[in-house]
């Protein structure tokens, strides 16, 4: 697929050099990069990069790149990986300190530490040497092929994909009927105070894309329009050239010829003429597809408030714009709805069966499929439908194509209309929040994300950019809320986690852009998924990976061919029974996500002594556990620690789980998230964790000391009745906390007051700070 599609992995690339620039700005400052003129090399480096993004960033804003700036593209994405891989390697390996010994042991461990150092060292120059002439040499190519920015853009104008929604057939319309009645009582009602007041009345019509936003206001348009001495529909675009929108409404209303044809007027005299035109009529326009503020702000200057009951129609998929474009009018905000599954069948039969009387009944199983990947979504009805009414009508061509709507590599082009329609959105976004999105897809359809877990998790993979006064955690979640608000992304409510009263915020993703955003990630390379659609090819360097649902893709991910000593994160979703090697060669893993089911046949586990991080499995239906010999446990400590890298740590689902003793060891650990785990007591060694930030799980009984992790901005669910009665003195310690859940279960503990008067001290205290916990919560 052309044009959008790869626009949009190109803007992607450019969000991987930034942590790229910031790590080597930080390791120009140490003093161990002064051997052998390391620091110089890796301050050309740097600029040659700088240079690297910029070019990035024009050839983003490319409307259809060629083969070569492809090429290139992904060149310096691989590159920026592997740079960044070898910055966390080697800062790891001269940065580590082991614990301090005394007497001749300490001496000869001080030696062969220097001796290590200096090895690193050397071998860390040779790298940069080597990366430096990759880069220049992927430069000069660029230069040498004249891949120039501008050079790869086409030379003509794509048809807008909104564009067809201004003339369907009214016959051909389904779900229509209803909304627009209720758009137009609310335009242009009998109600008597709506007929007092005579002001101008905004309605703002919002949903994601291929909604139907579109055609809801044309055929309102249509139908109320003939009430209006003057009338105009135009289409904004994401990037809209003012001044000949403005031209565009002058000429639909019927501002005179010669004052719409003077192509010198600037956009203040071109506003100023539409305003005097219309201040004495009463008119209706439509303004769609509006992106931001500013955009409605300059529209709205030329339609006066003129107190002849003028009416405007705006779309929009933000729902801020949404709300702002009604504030300061007698307006109101209509929220798109998907379409009931009667009106779904309905639509779908009429597009694809035309005047046929009869489904046929070969097809009743797969249209049910249809219907629930499409989930009420009128753009992904039509077009599948359009798609389906060229193939033959048999079952096994109709399960071909609905399965391209998920293909990773290649869609069929019917479909290509539909992702045009969700990249505009997709490309309206920040750079930096691209790679959140495009995370998205690690989870499995139909999926209940939790907001705090991805959050967490985008922390972890680097993707968050600082910004002043907000901790991480807190930009973050603007990114997720952002998401709601471009309706990218469908906000629920789910159940609490941590045995807690209060319910939490999560999310789900539309079946359809979830599809989308996988293809899009895989011509990235940014996840690969592992599905039912088995085990992808092995010819690129894995750097993200997700199964979903099926132990065998496990099994054999692990004991097959495909290179994962560059896989920065694992996500494992809804699998049980599965086995992991007992040496994961994983250098640069920063996250482990493994959201498990609990496996009920214990007796079959494999005894060969291979396996080392597996499910405990047991029956806990009929209490039966495994004999305590067996050792069955789902962490083994050589290898989870052998993963110095890792930044989240989270067991999900139901699982029996195992902490290592020196859990401690992993300095770069962030989150540990123990909320499907059946851990309480942790380790003494955990207070070590001075960078984590997010420690939850359920009843967690915290040891003595934890105080000293400085980092902590989450905790709990604690125990209040079980952890230390000094607990409090600890927790007064954090200043950094804002998150913190205790809980006292009834207890025959004779000291429970003392431990409340401990925690409230604890928290009067935090309050007296800066940094104060605004959210807490106690069950007695």
């Amino acid at each position: 697929m052309g044009g959008v599609g790869e626009k949009i992995m190109m803007s992607a690339l450019t969000g991987v050099m930034s942590p790229v620039l910031g790590k080597l700005t930080s390791l120009i400052q140490k003093k161990y990069t002064e051997l052998k003129n390391v620091r110089k090399k890796l301050e050309q480096l740097r600029k040659e990069l700088i240079a690297i993004n910029i070019a990035l960033e024009k050839y983003a804003a490319m409307e259809s790149p060629d083969v070569q700036v492809k090429a290139w593209m992904a060149e310096m994405r691989e590159l920026a990986y592997d740079l960044e891989d070898s910055i966390d390697l080697f800062t790891h390996h001269v940065d580590h300190e082991p614990a301090d010994t005394t007497g001749v042991k300490s001496f000869f461990r001080k030696k062969i530490r220097k001796l290590k150092r200096l090895h690193y060292r050397y071998r860390f120059a040779e790298g940069i040497k080597e990366l430096l002439a990759t880069v220049k040499a992927a430069e000069e190519r660029r230069k040498r092929y004249k891949i120039r920015e501008g050079s790869s853009g086409i030379s003509h104008t794509e048809i807008d994909p909104r564009l067809r929604a201004l003339y369907v057939e009214v016959e051909t319309l389904v779900g229509i009927e209803k909304p627009s009645q209720e758009v137009i009582s609310r335009l242009v009602g009998e109600n008597p105070e709506e007929r007092r007041s005579r002001s101008r009345r905004v309605v703002s019509i919002v949903g994601p894309g291929g909604s139907g936003k579109t055609t809801l206001a044309k055929q309102v348009y249509e139908k109320i329009k003939d009430q209006f001495s003057c009338v105009a529909f135009v289409s904004v675009s994401q990037k809209p050239n003012m001044s000949n929108l403005l031209r565009e409404l002058q000429y639909q209303i019927g501002v005179s010829r010669s004052m719409a044809t003077m192509r010198s007027c600037s956009d203040q005299l071109l506003i100023d003429q539409l305003r005097s035109y219309l201040e004495n009529q009463r008119y209706l326009v439509v303004i769609d597809d509006v992106w931001t503020q500013l955009a409605w702000d300059t529209i709205q200057c030329a339609l006066p408030r003129n107190g002849h009951t003028s009416r405007v129609i705006m779309t929009t998929r933000i729902n801020s714009v949404g709300q702002f474009c009604c504030t300061s009018d007698e307006g109101f905000v209509y929220e798109m709805k998907p379409l009931s599954r009667s009106d779904s069948e309905n639509l779908f039969v009429k597009r694809i069966f035309c005047y046929e009387d009869k489904f046929p009944i070969q097809l009743e199983g797969i249209k049910n499929e249809i219907f629930e990947k499409c989930d009420g979504l009128p753009l992904a009805i039509v077009t599948l439908a359009s798609l389906l009414a060229t193939k033959p009508r048999t079952k096994e061509e109709w399960e071909r194509a609905l399965n391209s709507i998920s293909c990773m590599n290649e869609k069929d082009s019917g479909l290509e209309v539909m992702d045009k329609i969700l990249s505009l959105s997709y490309n309206e976004l920040a750079h930096h929040m691209r790679n959140c999105l495009l995370h998205l897809c690690t989870f499995p359809e139909d999926h209940e994300i939790y907001k705090d877990i991805l959050v967490w998790r985008w922390v972890a993979e680097g993707f968050i950019t600082e910004k002043q006064g907000y901790t991480l955690q807190q930009v973050g979640e603007s990114y997720f809320y952002e998401f709601i608000n471009r309706n990218l992304i469908q906000p629920i409510t789910l159940v609490p986690r941590y045995g807690m009263c209060e319910v939490e915020e999560g999310c789900r993703v539309h079946d359809i852009i979830l599809n989308f955003l996988i293809s899009r990630s895989a011509e990235e390379n940014f996840v690969t998924v592992v599905d039912s659609q088995g085990l992808p090819s092995s010819d690129r360097r894995v750097r993200r990976l997700s199964v979903w649902s099926n132990p065998i893709h496990v099994v054999a991910v692990f004991r097959g061919t495909m290179n994962l000593s560059h896989l920065r994160s694992i996500n494992i979703c809804n699998v049980g029974g599965w086995t992991m090697p007992r040496v994961l060669d994983l250098p640069v893993l920063r996250v482990l996500d493994l959201d498990l089911e609990e496996y009920s046949d214990w007796s079959t586990v494999d005894r060969d002594g291979t396996l080392s991080l597996f499910l405990l499995r047991f029956s806990r239906k009929n209490g039966v556990m495994p004999p305590a010999q067996t050792g069955y446990r789902i962490v083994d400590p050589d290898c989870i620690l052998s993963l110095f890298h890792l930044r989240y740590l989270r067991f999900g689902g139901e699982s029996d789980v195992m902490l290592p003793a020196q859990i401690g060891s992993l300095q770069y650990l962030q989150t540990l998230d123990l909320s499907g785990a059946k851990v309480t007591q942790l380790p003494e060694s955990i207070v070590q964790l001075k960078r984590l930030m997010c420690l939850v799980g359920y009843q967690l009984i915290m040891p003595n000391g934890f105080g000293n992790m400085q980092s902590l901005q989450e905790l709990g669910n604690l125990d209040g009745c079980n952890c230390s009665v000094s607990f409090g003195e600890d927790l007064a310690l954090l200043s950094k906390l804002r998150v913190l859940r205790v809980t006292f279960m009834w207890s025959s503990t004779s000291d429970l007051r003392t431990r409340k008067e401990s925690l409230l001290s604890s928290l009067c205290k935090l309050g007296q700070r800066p940094c104060l916990v605004p959210k807490s919560k106690i069950n007695v």
